[in-house]
């Protein structure tokens, strides 16, 4: 018998981890680990120990003593409001409790994301594939510095089995994760006629993933992805061929950059590349473990994805309000961050 904690429990994953765990019947007990209340049913479980906390400042060792796996999902969005180096701390202190509690099996969520987004990426990255994040975003470069904090916690503890798992875009009935949210508004002022296709996993297959992995007593690094990717030409007809402000790649990125820091926009600085250039992901290791995902890019999107209004636009008016939108972006921004910079600077007069 065995005893399984999850951070993030109350998440989309996290609930249907934990769902999944209940029905392993050499499953002793989970505990579930979470800022938020979790889900009734987790609540009300006898099978579950509940610990609504911050993992910033709570006292995890108490909390996993005599917990065998950890499987830390929790983490911060690319919207949300926390310090840069927030996971990197947290994924920290709950290594730390592990090391102190005995625990002798760590999975983390990463992001698939560490590959990079580049012109050059193989397609698909394999595991083995170097790790290349883009240094304009800052949300990934720390998901980097957190894989590199695991191995180092690997190298010490090499009597706890570490794995690294790195999804890519997850969606469930709630919708796209953040990244995938931002990388939606990204894509609309993608012009690129050869945009790169992109991958889209369901929250069950993503848990699905980490219990495939806890149940193998894998360790190492393993991409959670459906075989294959969806074309862009694809997304647009899937979300009623949503229209696209046409920039180049250099202006894309200076207004996002712009619009982020004065808060004109919805895209964080340094996501432009990966709607821009590949980073799909093979996941051929995870397949080895008899892991199979239950849903195809295609099926995940569309689950997570509601079609949007201008799915009944004709085409031609689509481009037409692409094109407005274009100029409305460039001359509202401009305008836009003129009135805050000369705001700021009579403030300060």
């Amino acid at each position: 018998m065995s005893r399984v904690a999850v951070t993030g429990a109350a998440g989309p994953v996290g609930r249907r981890l934990v769902d999944l765990l209940l029905v392993d019947a050499s499953v002793d007990a989970v505990v579930a680990i979470d800022r938020d209340d979790p889900v009734s049913s987790h609540l009300d479980h006898d099978r579950v120990e509940v610990h609504r906390v911050q993992l910033r400042g709570a006292d995890l060792e108490p909390i996993l003593r005599d917990v065998d796996t950890v499987c830390h999902l929790a983490g911060s969005d690319p919207l949300e409001d926390r310090a840069p180096d927030h996971d990197l701390r947290t994924t920290a202190r709950v290594l730390d409790a592990a090391r102190r509690a005995g625990v002798a099996q760590v999975l983390v969520r990463s992001s698939a994301t560490v590959y990079g987004a580049w012109p050059d990426n193989p397609i698909p990255l394999p595991e083995t594939a170097p790790t290349r994040p883009n240094n304009e975003s800052e949300w990934v470069r720390v998901r980097m510095e957190i894989e590199e904090s695991v191995v180092a916690f690997g190298g010490d503890e090499p009597d706890v089995t570490v794995a690294i798992l790195r999804p890519c875009v997850t969606v469930s009935g709630a919708g796209p994760d953040e990244l995938g949210r931002v990388l939606a508004a990204a894509r609309l002022m993608s012009a690129s006629d050869d945009a790169p296709a992109a991958q889209f996993v369901h929250a069950d297959d993503v848990a699905a993933a980490f219990d495939v992995v806890r149940r193998s007593a894998a360790g190492g690094v393993f991409n959670v992805a459906p075989d294959g990717a969806l074309t862009a030409d694809l997304i647009r007809a899937l979300v009623g061929g949503a229209p696209r402000i046409p920039l180049p790649d250099g202006v894309a990125r200076r207004l996002t950059t712009l619009g982020w820091r004065y808060q004109i926009a919805p895209t964080p600085p340094g996501f432009v590349p990966f709607v821009r250039h590949p980073w799909v992901v093979g996941n051929d290791k995870l397949r080895a473990l008899g892991w199979t995902p239950s849903h195809t890019n295609e099926e995940a999107f569309v689950v997570g994805h509601a079609a949007a209004p201008w799915a009944q636009v004709s085409p031609q008016r689509r481009q037409e309000i692409a094109l407005g939108l274009a100029g409305a972006v460039i001359v509202g921004g401009i305008a836009g961050i003129g009135a805050l910079v000369r705001r700021r600077l009579g403030a300060r007069s």
